[in-house]
């Protein structure tokens, strides 16, 4: 009985993909699906469109991946390396665990961010976030980050101890220091 589980839900994640017309062209796209990936090394890889959900990847290394139009949905990605990722527009990280990840330099380009947290991530230098909602950055170390893009209110944003410097870049009209983040020295 145990091993009919993991059929179980293969069949469910094929069923509930939508039907292609015959005039749509299928957009290849990878899965990896409910797995422990932890300390994979994806670096310099081509992992665009590739769909990452309930998958735990601590450690991994995403170094110079290109992750355009991929997502990240339910993972674990605690200590991922991902300095030099390319996002597009079309990726997505939603209801992941970032903690202790290395964002360095990553340009998010425009990605949609919803309920992550990146408590005591390197985001140092990061930009081009897209729409950032439900997401923490406690201890997250912003110094020269650009979130200038982001769109008031912040309200669903925790900002506790992140640390910011003089070349971090918020929103117009937004308050770091009102919102409990702290000016690294």
């Amino acid at each position: 009985m145990k091993n009919l589980v993991p059929l179980a839900l293969a069949a469910l994640c094929l069923s509930a993909q939508p039907a292609l017309s015959s005039d749509t062209p299928a957009a290849p796209q990878k899965k990896i699906h409910q797995e422990f990936r932890s300390g994979d090394d994806f670096s310099g890889q081509d992992l665009q469109s590739t769909s990452f959900f309930q998958v735990r990847m601590n450690g991994t290394n995403f170094q110079n991946a290109n992750l355009s139009a991929s997502s990240f949905e339910q993972c674990d990605l605690a200590g991922a390396d991902f300095r030099g990722a390319t996002f597009s527009p079309q990726s997505r990280i939603f209801r992941v665990t970032a903690n202790e990840g290395n964002f360095e330099g990553v340009d998010f380009g425009g990605i949609a961010i919803d309920s992550v947290n990146f408590c005591d991530a390197n985001l140092r230098g990061a930009k081009n976030f897209g729409s950032v909602r439900r997401a923490n950055f406690k201890k997250a170390d912003l110094s020269g980050a650009d979130l200038s893009a982001l769109k008031l209110p912040l309200d669903e944003v925790s900002w506790d101890d992140a640390i910011y410097d003089s070349t971090t870049i918020f929103p117009k009209g937004f308050d770091p220091v009102a919102s409990g983040a702290v000016k690294a020295k």
